[in-house]
């Protein structure tokens, strides 16, 4: 069984025929304000008429007045003319980045400590553009990024044509240290130190029992970075999600790992 639907295509110039004819009550009038021929108007009301069978117009009393479907027909034109406005609008509000949604993919945990950074001042400078916040690894978000379905990706710069890498934010990188292992050192309990080059980090590091993130997660890759460049070698005891758990894991005697100032501040270490 086929069902044959009629789509109609109103004449643009019904709505003022329509206005015209309800505030004058008289066809020749509204011809002569709209500078067009009475037939002409008349043909237009028949056509549409024709394809709604209804009357659009009834005469009273010698005047011409919008029959009840004339009249909602009416309240629709002008209802129309206002959500194309609307649309418009709006249209010209996202192409400016001034509303609508930006879909902003990260890895986790990168995104859970950094947007808290990076949001409120974005919040100040576009505060109607929602933010949609996607948790992914750096391969699904360059397939995303690729077919159109991600605006943004903070995380591990990606070399694919037409991306821009902008730098968004800086922070430090911590090692802390628990008391099971063999550097540790109870004098330094609390305090902050700066090692001053990377031979100190990697006699720091190398040989000890080990505390990693999960390997897609872009801070992991850089930490493994290093220690690769370093040839530092560890004891891997645990791989974990976040960097939460892995310093609580240190803060409870487990090893050492490497985490971030966000971390630090939020345990007190």
């Amino acid at each position: 069984m086929s069902i044959k639907r009629t789509v109609t295509i109103l004449n643009k110039n019904l709505k003022p025929f329509l206005e015209e004819i309800n505030r004058t009550h008289s066809m020749s009038e509204a011809a002569r304000v709209l500078f067009v021929s009475q037939p002409y108007i008349s043909q237009t009301l028949r056509k549409s008429e024709g394809e709604f069978g209804v009357s659009l117009t009834h005469p009273v009393a010698g005047k011409i007045t919008l029959t009840y479907a004339g009249q909602r027909l009416l309240d629709y034109l002008i209802q129309e003319d206002k959500n194309l406005l609307r649309l418009k609008k709006e249209m010209t509000e996202i192409a400016s980045y001034t509303s609508g949604v930006i879909r902003v993919g990260t890895n986790k945990p990168l995104g859970h400590y950094l947007l808290p950074s990076v949001l409120p001042k974005f919040n100040e400078l576009y505060p109607k553009l929602q933010v949609k916040l996607l948790e992914l690894t750096t391969e699904k978000a360059n397939y995303l990024l690729n077919n159109d379905e991600l605006d943004v990706f903070l995380g591990l710069h990606l070399e694919k044509k037409g991306l821009s890498f902008i730098p968004v934010v800086m922070t430090n990188s911590y090692l802390v240290v628990s008391n099971q292992t063999d550097v540790f050192d109870p004098e330094l309990v609390g305090k902050e130190i700066v090692l001053p080059d990377a031979e100190s980090v990697s006699k720091l590091i190398d040989g000890q029992n080990y505390i990693e993130l999960t390997p897609d997660t872009l801070y992991q890759q850089q930490v493994s970075d290093f220690f690769m460049q370093q040839k530092i070698r560890t004891n891997t005891i645990a791989v974990v999600p976040d960097f939460d758990l892995a310093t609580e894991l240190v803060k409870y005697h487990l090893g050492m790992t490497v985490t971030t100032n966000y971390v630090i501040d939020k345990y007190d270490l």
